[in-house]
């Protein structure tokens, strides 16, 4: 029996203060609503530093690669975490 190997998260995944329902054929998807931030798991702010534990968490969604309008602070401190 192989093992599949486990998924690498991505290093930061998009959180938005809203989200909507929409439905994709017979599918129904979870999507942010709202300007898309960037987050690291583990943490409480995004990378611009907005506090966003209660914010709805897009997993599967890399932030590099969202549709949508995303942060300009997330997206600076993206490029240079220093």
């Amino acid at each position: 029996m192989t093992v599949p190997a486990p998924v690498r998260p991505p290093a930061v995944y998009v959180t938005s203060p809203f989200a909507s329902w929409i439905r994709v054929g017979d599918e129904v998807r979870h999507q942010p609503a709202s300007v898309v931030h960037a987050k690291r798991a583990g943490t409480t702010t995004t990378l611009c530093g907005r506090p966003a534990s209660s914010w709805p968490k897009f997993w599967s969604l890399d932030f590099v690669r969202v549709d949508g309008v995303r942060c300009r602070a997330c997206v600076d401190r993206l490029a240079d975490p220093a």
